[in-house]
């Protein structure tokens, strides 16, 4: 965290342009979207890069867009990116699902958290995560004012493209009861992987423990941590999760949850 700005990040990538860094952490430098021009110089120039975090930076649509530029172009070998709290709307998201089309990607974990989305632009990116090649593993998407119509597609995601996942963030959105009761069916598919699932704030209450129950009971989930902690379970909710404990289906070790 510095004030680096765009100017100071144009200096440093002609800089780095001669060297074989494997990691950039750019987040809180007050960027806007003129750096990104250098960036993609820099994902496209630095072979070497794999992890890259830009997050609390004003990057907005228009840098989103030129960073996706580079996700087609054999030199980018990206597996860690993080654009939370950047600004961008849906444009930034469709741009997102764009750039990850190309094929192959090599990205393995993408935060988007706190940006300026809502549910028809997740939706469109969940989409989108279908119909394409990918080894994510995990997916951050705290605080997107996502709510329980984004569900189903992100079933269909888990169940098709999604299934080398092993670690969702959907805190801070209202998925709700219905929400998380057809999560559950993702969870219990024979292609899912997914082991950590963080729900804080979902806006749920008791009847989600009763959905996340018989999930965690199903063979096929391979859930180790869940955290439910911000939600109305109440001290029911408790008793449920921790009422199948015995069953030789539960696979949970950490569990977080308001009691």
């Amino acid at each position: 965290m510095n004030d680096l700005g765009d100017r100071g990040v144009k200096l440093l990538m002609d800089i780095l342009k001669s060297t074989q860094i494997y990691k950039l952490e750019l987040y809180c430098c007050q960027l806007t979207e003129k750096c990104c021009e250098n960036m993609f110089g820099c994902l496209v120039n630095i072979p070497s890069l794999r992890e890259l975090n830009l997050s609390n930076n004003n990057l907005k649509d228009e840098g989103v867009k030129m960073l996706c530029n580079a996700f087609g172009l054999p030199a980018c070998q990206l597996e860690k990116l993080n654009l939370a709290s950047c600004g961008f709307t849906s444009g930034g998201c469709r741009w997102l699902a764009e750039g990850f089309s190309f094929s192959p990607t090599f990205l393995k974990q993408l935060d988007i958290s706190r940006n300026h989305l809502g549910h028809s632009d997740v939706v469109v990116f969940f989409l989108f995560l279908k119909t394409i090649c990918f080894s994510l593993e995990t997916l951050r998407l705290s605080d997107c004012k996502m709510t329980k119509l984004c569900c189903p597609e992100l079933v269909e995601a888990l169940r098709s493209n999604l299934t080398n996942l092993k670690e969702l963030d959907l805190s801070g959105n209202e998925l709700g009861d219905s929400g998380v009761k057809t999560l559950c069916m993702g969870l219990t598919s024979t292609t899912c992987k997914l082991e950590r699932l963080f729900l804080r704030c979902c806006g749920i209450t008791v009847k989600s423990c009763s959905s996340l129950a018989l999930a965690l009971k199903s063979s096929h989930s391979r859930i180790t941590e869940l955290d439910l902690m911000g939600n109305n379970t109440g001290k029911d909710g408790l008793r449920i999760l921790s009422g199948i404990r015995d069953n030789p289906r539960y696979k949970l070790q950490t569990l977080e949850i308001n009691d």
